[in-house]
């Protein structure tokens, strides 16, 4: 992060923060970091502080004002009311994640601790812990070389997100068995096919794998799968791994029912469809690693009992419709070099997405 400069926003927002401290650490807690350092990311700004308590033991507190892309600057972010809801439904969510995960029990967990939902900033106050993203150190270069210890280490931390997931469907996800046609898999798959045809310009080039992905979920209408309240976006970048292996995830949806295979699916297809292993066609990670993190998230959440990993490649199917209707999206709205740059990749993003969209498809049979 960088110090901020002298922004009336930070100065007020920072104003706000000194006023919540006695509420949050008790009489006597004061800011012991000024000015504040601040960071724009791709859907937030980030504000850090460090707050001291009476007793001198220092707390880092984040300020999280979500953003769009086309939204540049702090003063438009806190102006956008249109983000207030998600906002503070992710707050709630944070609060119910800290209250099941923060109880000091389960030595597998941790949980970021949220302080205060600020409605006049739509800003989010929690604790940052030194924690790293799965993300982080999924791209390291050690990752590609294959180390053995640093891919069991990332295998630990994914069977771990896998039973963290379990645990999060179980107490705050209303979890229950159904047929899979109650369920909004087939629509979606449906749903997304005609988009990707659609921004692709190619409508018949996708008609056999539309047909297939109706077959395969036409075949599973029937099979019985656990549902619940998805976490809705557990991919690596929001799994958070400590040192010692604790495991936290973060911005937390909470927002529609669906198969847990979703969520699941999710986690298990953030490697292989990272923009690197996609433009060296699968070269960067090998295949067997990746086999075997999978693994790992599907045994973390089902352990000894059977799962069905027809309707799990259904899922992946899904998660890569969605990663293909992205990079389509982004090359429409991609203008001048980087235009140039995206027409020089998109045939090979294009072979291996549609290569790996055929071989989950054909593992559904």
């Amino acid at each position: 992060m960088v110090a901020s400069s002298n922004d009336p926003i930070l100065a007020q927002l920072t104003a706000d923060i000194v006023a919540g401290l006695p509420t949050w650490f008790g009489e006597g807690a004061m800011l012991a970091s000024s000015p504040p350092a601040w960071r724009r990311l791709r859907q937030s700004f980030f504000v850090r502080y460090v707050a001291q308590k009476k007793d001198g033991v220092t707390v880092p507190l984040l300020v999280k004002i979500p953003r769009k892309s086309e939204i540049a600057t702090l003063a438009q972010a806190v102006a956008a009311t249109h983000l207030a809801t998600p906002t503070q439904q992710e707050y709630d969510s944070l609060v119910a994640v800290a209250q099941v995960f923060n109880t000091g029990q389960d030595a597998r967990f941790f949980a970021v601790q949220p302080f205060a939902y600020l409605a006049q900033w739509n800003a989010i106050v929690m604790e940052e812990l030194p924690a790293r993203s799965l993300t982080r150190f999924l791209m390291r270069a050690r990752m590609a070389l294959g180390l053995p210890r640093d891919w069991e280490f990332l295998e630990q931390a994914l069977c771990r997100a896998g039973q963290w997931l379990r645990v999060f469907h179980e107490r705050l996800g209303d979890a229950r068995v159904q047929p899979l046609r109650e369920t909004s898999l087939a629509a979606d798959l449906v749903f997304e096919l005609d988009r990707l045809a659609e921004l692709s310009g190619r409508q018949n080039a996708f008609a056999p794998m539309r047909a297939a992905c109706l077959r395969a979920a036409e075949r599973l209408q029937a099979v019985a799968v656990p549902t619940a309240t998805l976490h809705g976006d557990f991919n690596c970048n929001n799994t958070l791994v400590m040192a010692d292996g604790r495991v936290g995830v973060i911005d937390t949806k909470r927002r529609r029912q669906g198969a847990v295979y979703v969520d699941l699916a999710l986690l298990a297809m953030d490697p292989p469809l990272r923009k690197i292993q996609v433009v060296t066609q699968g070269a960067f990670f090998r295949g067997a690693w990746l086999k075997r993190c999978q693994t790992a998230i599907l045994t973390g959440y089902f352990g000894a009992q059977p799962y069905d990993a027809r309707v799990f490649n259904l899922c992946c199917a899904l998660m890569i419709l969605r990663k293909w209707i992205a990079d389509e999206e982004a090359l429409g709205a991609a203008q001048g070099a980087r235009r140039l740059m995206a027409c020089g990749v998109t045939p090979l993003v294009r072979r291996y997405l549609r290569r790996m969209l055929e071989r989950v498809l054909q593992r559904t049979e």
